[in-house]
């Protein structure tokens, strides 16, 4: 038989259970490291700076004689091949440093979209940059010490140009050519001093060649 409830009988439900008094197991979750996007990203950047450097560096010193001959013949033209022609010495080693450069500017590039997918393959792209830039960049010093003394040299003999002593411009230019050695050694020595570190080699061996996906910092631990 039904049994009849009044409006304000329910019928019997069973009492919800209580919520867990005890914490469960926390596993916590690495966040990815920083260090390769910050990396990744100025490398990036040098290497877009180089590649323009380089790049029209190279241009200028390839261009600059047909610029001369658009010039009428007389005194302004000879000024300027004066003035101008003694920053032109070894102009085919110029132009060969030029484009060395800018091919190590592009594989600094690579190496730094690498960086930013985590991918094993950065390491080897950024060492064969750094190893490169400083043998080319020891290369371009010497270069420039020759330089600057020819140039000294062919002002000196110039009577038309102000006296200024020999020694002292020949001093002059090989300063400026350490200066911008010492500066442009310092990426390429740090990111081979940084990729020594245990540390550094430990994380960068559980990434992935395909890139991030391999990265153990993605995983929970």
């Amino acid at each position: 038989m039904h049994e009849d409830h009044t409006p304000f009988e329910t019928p019997d439900q069973p009492a919800p259970e209580a919520p867990p008094t005890e914490a469960g197991d926390f596993v916590p979750v690495t966040p990815p490291e920083g260090w390769p996007t910050v990396l990744g990203v100025l490398s990036i950047i040098f290497g877009s700076l180089g590649v323009l450097g380089a790049g029209c560096g190279a241009i200028g010193l390839v261009v600059f004689p047909a610029i001369i001959n658009l010039i009428p013949e007389g005194p302004e033209r000879e000024e300027l091949e004066k003035s101008i022609g003694h920053g032109l010495h070894y102009v085919p080693l110029q132009i060969g440093s030029q484009l060395i450069e800018f091919v190590l500017a592009v594989i600094l590039i690579v190496g730094g979209i690498q960086l930013l997918k985590r991918s094993q393959g950065a390491v080897k792209s950024l060492t064969v940059f750094a190893v490169g830039d400083l043998v080319s960049n020891t290369l371009v010093l010497i270069l420039g010490i020759m330089t600057a003394q020819a140039q000294a040299k062919a002002m000196a003999e110039n009577p038309e140009v102000q006296q200024v002593p020999q020694g002292m411009m020949e001093a002059f230019g090989v300063i400026g050519a350490i200066v911008v050695w010492v500066l442009s050694a310092i990426w390429p020595i740090f990111l081979l001093l940084w990729f020594r570190r245990a540390k550094i080699r430990a994380s960068v061996e559980g990434w992935g060649a395909g890139g991030k996906l391999h990265d153990p910092s993605y995983t929970v631990r």
